[in-house]
């Protein structure tokens, strides 16, 4: 994995020496408002009568409030033994949600970390991705299969294809049958722009659940989520704090709203993205900012706070772009050496 000139979970091209710290060691996802932190409320919206795949909405609604985590450590930095520990302190910590994917080979260790985690399976969500070279619809079979085996479960909470490439088409369709197996709970996208998830919708019979994008305050995406949330699909975000790229820690805005509610700016970015009910992502190694990512439902950002910081926003991503047909076929190429 050292060897992949890229980022596996945003795909954005990179200089080996400054990855992206957002995509690698271990993600926490919190599923916004303040009420409920019990994971069993969050198999319970998106799993009740497999409501979300069947009707092709999503319930993941503005008052759902489990505490989870996203488990992503990645090979490109991390030990199968160190994968295994931070995956272990996060699920000690209270996080009941494990986002993984066949690109960051790591699914046999976090299937080791949940086996012996002594939490029931139940509680847990667990999250994986399907990979560029796998997406078509024999290959997500084959991709999914190797995933339960490598992961040892008897089925997927979520089930995401991890970039809109190759015939993602054809994956869907696999994906939906995997879905009326019962062998996945719901279905999603990962970095699908407006244009072409609008395009996928409308020539699909189920909606995802769920597409994980790119947001920050300085690149909100406000357009996007109106899309998504009219097609009451839920954006999760990767990258929330734009990688402690471009200032966004040392924000003089930032660091005032930090000092006004005495929370980190972390803290402050995390909760504003809540309470736009968008699910962040955010790394964290270290059991102490483990639990500080999840102690952000004892406050709330005024309006104005919150338009304050709206102001923010730059338009555009904080990361080098893949628009160019010579970036994508550099992509495509570096995508066939992950080990899925």
């Amino acid at each position: 994995s050292v060897n992949h000139p890229f980022c596996s979970m945003c795909g954005f091209h990179m200089d080996l020496e400054h990855f992206h710290f957002d995509c690698v060691e271990v993600w926490n996802t919190i599923q916004h408002s303040d009420n409920i932190k019990n994971m069993n409320w969050w198999h319970n919206q998106l799993l009740q009568g497999n409501h979300i795949a069947a009707v092709g909405g999503s319930d993941f609604h503005k008052d759902i409030g489990p505490l989870k985590l996203l488990a992503n450590p990645t090979t490109i930095v991390h030990t199968t033994a160190k994968t295994e520990e931070a995956v272990l302190q996060a699920i000690q910590s209270g996080y009941r949600l494990i986002d993984t994917a066949s690109a960051y080979e790591n699914e046999e260790a976090v299937g080791r970390a949940i086996r012996h985690s002594g939490v029931p399976r139940e509680e847990l969500f667990v999250t994986t991705k399907l990979w560029i070279t796998d997406t078509s619809y024999e290959g997500a079979k084959r991709g999914f299969q190797h995933s339960m085996e490598r992961l040892g479960l008897d089925y997927i909470d979520l089930y995401l294809i991890h970039q809109p490439f190759h015939d993602y088409y054809g994956a869907w369709r696999a994906m939906e049958e995997l879905y009326a197996e019962g062998k996945v709970r719901a279905i999603g996208v990962d970095n699908f722009t407006q244009g072409r998830l609008a395009d996928f919708i409308f020539f699909n019979k189920v909606k995802p659940a769920v597409n994980l994008v790119e947001c920050n305050a300085f690149f909100q995406r406000e357009h996007d989520l109106a899309y998504l949330n009219s097609q009451e699909i839920q954006m999760q975000a990767w990258s929330p704090l734009a990688a402690g790229s471009e200032g966004l820690l040392e924000n003089p805005l930032l660091l005032s709203l930090s000092q006004k509610y005495q929370k980190s700016v972390p803290q402050i970015v995390l909760r504003w993205l809540i309470q736009r009910g968008i699910i962040p992502l955010v790394k964290s190694v270290k059991p102490e900012r483990m639990k500080e990512n999840l102690d952000v439902f004892d406050f709330a950002l005024s309006a104005e706070d919150m338009e304050q910081i709206a102001a923010l926003d730059t338009g555009h991503s904080c990361f080098p772009p893949r628009t160019t047909g010579q970036d994508v076929h550099a992509f495509l190429k570096a995508a066939q050496g992950f080990q899925v």
